[in-house]
């Protein structure tokens, strides 16, 4: 991945009502926009989930952070998608397990701001994902997801198949956690 900071090659282009929408590997000059669409979309996914006085607390400047060291680690594989502004929309992340045989991959995060969901983008992120993982000789991936987040039914639509139930903890509060799994079978979304 290149992480210059003027990296623009487009994987996707997506044509929808409304718009031309680019899918394409991040760059350093993407993590304000990355770290605005992490916060804002925690914000309107978790609400009533997460405690509000930690949604509430989410800055742009810490998430900014966070985002800088990922985007620089080529252990990381970060999508975003702009819209015909030239705007931050959504992105993805991945990464594959190095230590595991055969690999294993997971889908770290996938994040679109509310407004934009619905619309194919997410599917279209996991496809470009799925396939660079398996490039590198993917032939599992996992998810973790928050068994009250929506976003339960979209990775079951896409053949995500139930592997375990966990929890963890998020400001003093104790969610349950599905993970979630696609074999190489699966991976042809």
């Amino acid at each position: 991945m290149d992480v210059s900071g003027s990296a623009r090659a487009v994987v996707l282009v997506m044509h929808r009502r409304g718009g031309t929408m680019h899918i394409r590997a991040a760059c350093k000059n993407d993590i304000e926009g990355i770290a605005k669409v992490h916060v804002d979309s925690w914000q309107e996914t978790y609400k009533g989930i997460i405690p509000d006085q930690f949604l509430e607390s989410l800055t742009y400047e810490s998430r900014e952070k966070g985002w800088k060291e990922l985007v620089a680690d080529p252990s990381q594989d970060i999508l975003v998608v702009e819209n015909n502004e030239g705007k931050i929309v959504g992105f993805v992340s991945g990464a594959i397990q190095e230590d595991k045989r055969p690999l294993v991959g997971e889908l770290k995060a996938i994040y679109l701001l509310k407004k934009d969901c619905g619309k194919g983008i997410g599917r279209q992120f996991v496809r470009v994902l799925f396939s660079r993982l398996k490039a590198k000789g993917c032939e599992t991936i996992y998810v973790e997801v928050l068994a009250e987040n929506d976003a339960c039914r979209f990775y079951e639509k896409l053949n995500a198949k139930w592997h375990a139930t966990t929890s963890i903890a998020i400001a003093g509060k104790l969610l349950r956690l599905y993970v979630y799994k696609w074999e190489s079978a699966d991976l042809k979304i």
